[in-house]
């Protein structure tokens, strides 16, 4: 084992769209769907007692997005 583990935890957040994340068929736009995605991943981190950024005996440790893919089934 590496030393790293799972964990199975249940996080749901929501939101209410407004005018301003919408685009012109009233439909949240790309750009709302990434800022919701990065709100409830810094909401899930806080959730277990973690940050965004953080520091061990290793210097600063973070979590870099390397890449978000958004597949969108009906809109919202």
């Amino acid at each position: 084992m590496d030393g790293s583990r799972l964990i199975d935890v249940d996080y749901r957040r929501s939101y209410r769209v407004r005018w301003r994340d919408t685009d012109q068929s009233g439909f949240a736009n790309f750009p709302s769907y990434v800022r919701m995605m990065e709100e409830t991943e810094y909401g899930f981190l806080r959730s277990l007692g973690l940050s965004i950024v953080m520091e061990d005996e290793r210097g600063v440790v973070g979590f870099p997005r390397v890449s978000a893919d958004v597949e969108i089934h009906e809109p919202v």
